[in-house]
């Protein structure tokens, strides 16, 4: 097999092109590589701290020349989920930039909402979290943008989303109804319908096993595990989830090469 006659890449943002705000060895190659054999990509990322909007933003920041055809957010697969089901009033966590994105589709209701709605809250408070928990006393359907447990930065791992998932359950005994990110079904199939693509002429490029290399187990997805994020070479031996290709880093993919 080789790389180059796949149709379309999706490619893991934290981890995988950059640590924080800080572009990773070889990326930008990678994309020169994409784009000079004409293959279609986007950024898939499950942060939903940002807007797509704002992911652009940093990415571009570091040189790397994207519009927003190239980035997929947990958080607009969510936003297109909810809006087929013909849902207007939802309470959500959420930032002040992406509480302002969600308030273009939805109205914020932390009284009888249809439905609750965690993202990537880094500006979460204690006020937020017994309203929250006050609602979901009250069964109402929780969906979460995704279940990342940390998300990486230069220094360190951060509490994410998944980690939110644990205090929760822990408090309420509940669990989020939907999970929209990566690996869901939600996620691929959001992606094969913008793309308009099938599932085996993409490759997904990730460094989280849980996440990015699950999107392509059961389906004719091709995973590329890449090792210069959260997964180290001990932490895949003991893990039952398998990548197709594993790489260093995302400088040593060759769309030339064979791979088996």
């Amino acid at each position: 097999m080789k790389l180059k006659n796949k149709k379309f890449f999706l490619l893991d943002k934290d981890g995988t092109l950059s640590l924080g705000n800080k572009i990773l060895d070889g990326a930008k190659d990678f994309i020169k590589s994409l784009r000079k054999n004409n293959i279609k990509f986007a950024v898939a990322t499950n942060n939903s701290s940002k807007t797509a909007k704002g992911h652009l933003k940093s990415l571009n920041s570091m040189g790397l020349d994207f519009t927003l055809e190239n980035i997929i957010v947990s958080l607009d697969v969510a936003i297109n989920y909810i809006k087929a089901q013909g849902i207007k009033r939802i309470f959500w966590l959420a930032n002040s930039e992406v509480s302002n994105y969600l308030s273009d589709f939805f109205i914020f209701d932390k009284d009888k909402p249809e439905l609750i709605l965690v993202t990537f809250d880094t500006e979460l408070n204690y006020s937020k979290l017994v309203d929250l928990v006050n609602l979901l006393h009250k069964d109402i359907p929780y969906y979460v943008t995704h279940s990342d447990i940390v998300c990486p930065t230069e220094k360190y791992d951060i509490p994410d989303v998944g980690s939110f998932i644990k205090m929760i359950e822990m408090t309420t005994s509940r669990k989020p109804d939907i999970s929209f990110g990566k690996p869901s079904k939600y996620y691929i199939e959001y992606i094969k319908t913008r793309f308009n693509v099938e599932e085996k002429d993409i490759v997904i490029i990730g460094d989280r096993l849980y996440t990015d290399i699950k999107l392509a187990e059961g389906n004719d997805i091709t995973s590329i595990l890449v090792l210069s994020g959260e997964t180290t070479m001990e932490m895949y031996n003991e893990s039952n989830i398998k990548a197709d290709i594993i790489v260093e880093s995302i400088k040593k993919i060759k769309l030339n090469e064979g791979y088996q």
